[in-house]
């Protein structure tokens, strides 16, 4: 299996850095042919209040960062671990999850800090 790693400078804008996790996972693909894209913890938002953070964070599952890891798996036909994201979580706080997507972008499992294990 060949994993390609996202390197990724996550700032605190989350289109930016959306945009950037796909310009990178089109050219690890076209250059390095990966079964396997995988991103940096938290590479949705990095920086800012925290409620800034809050407020750009994913609502589960199917909120903008996990739709944009989900449609790269889709599109390139590869797996992706979606490093972790931040995601809306109880009481105003915001979760570290993480998201793995196969090759037809379905999600396959999912892991937040401070939480059991789930595999679909």
């Amino acid at each position: 299996m060949k994993i390609s790693l996202l390197q990724m400078n996550s700032v605190a804008d989350i289109d930016a850095n959306i945009k950037q996790m796909n310009d990178l996972g089109d050219k690890a693909v076209a250059l390095e042919k990966p079964d396997m894209l995988v991103t940096p913890e938290v590479w949705n938002w990095y920086g800012g209040s925290k409620a800034d953070k809050f407020a750009n964070a994913d609502d589960k599952r199917g909120g903008k960062s996990y739709s944009a890891a989900q449609a790269l798996a889709k599109k390139h036909k590869v797996w992706v671990h979606a490093g972790s994201l931040t995601e809306k979580a109880s009481g105003g706080k915001v979760s570290n999850v993480t998201y793995v997507f196969n090759r037809d972008g379905k999600e396959v499992a999912r892991y937040c800090k401070g939480a059991a294990l789930t595999l679909h």
